[in-house]
């Protein structure tokens, strides 16, 4: 929607009238289409491990032309300045803040979150100035996520979104996205 200038809502009409269920389904067929797709080395595409772990490597090699160094610094800092970081997510973006919570965890940091929203967002009530909260939506409009964003803001803690762009409400709110 963001890239062709139209609502949200447009696109999943789109697909709808494409016969997917909605852009979720389109994304996952055109995945696999393209997966089947010959690579530039002239071999095919046939869903093999091979394949699978090649567009991997392609997946992670756009990620480096687009990440920011001095962005992923600042979210660094903001994490190890921090006495508790807390992680926000709900629905599949749940899994990406449990295991958030376990990688910092393993750091030695201490974290809370990654469980139930309503739970998570609690948890945030309780946050101070010398806390961050990090959001995990990957379409930045999920409103318990926003709701926590909000209520870490008013708290004074260091928000981070981490999100599909920048351009939406959870990105748009957040210190770092």
């Amino acid at each position: 929607a963001e890239y062709s200038g139209v609502s949200d809502a447009t696109v999943i009409r789109f697909c709808k009238r494409l016969g997917f269920v909605g852009f979720y389904q389109m994304k996952l067929q055109l995945s696999h289409d393209f997966g089947m797709r010959k690579r530039p080395d002239g071999s095919g595409g046939t869903g093999t491990a091979t394949d699978v772990l090649y567009g991997i490597s392609q997946a992670i090699g756009g990620l480096s032309q687009t990440l920011d160094a001095d962005l992923i610094m600042k979210c660094v800092d903001a994490i190890n300045r921090s006495e508790i970081v807390y992680v926000v997510g709900s629905g599949h973006s749940r899994v990406l803040a449990n295991d958030i919570v376990f990688r910092l965890s393993r750091f030695g940091l201490r974290t809370m979150g990654g469980s139930y929203t309503e739970m998570d967002i609690e948890a945030v009530t309780r946050g101070t100035d010398k806390d961050a909260l990090i959001c995990v939506s990957h379409s930045g409009e999920t409103k318990r996520t926003i709701q926590a964003l909000n209520i870490a803001s008013i708290r004074g803690m260091a928000t981070i979104a981490i999100t599909d762009s920048l351009k939406n409400p959870l990105a748009q709110s957040a210190d770092l996205a």
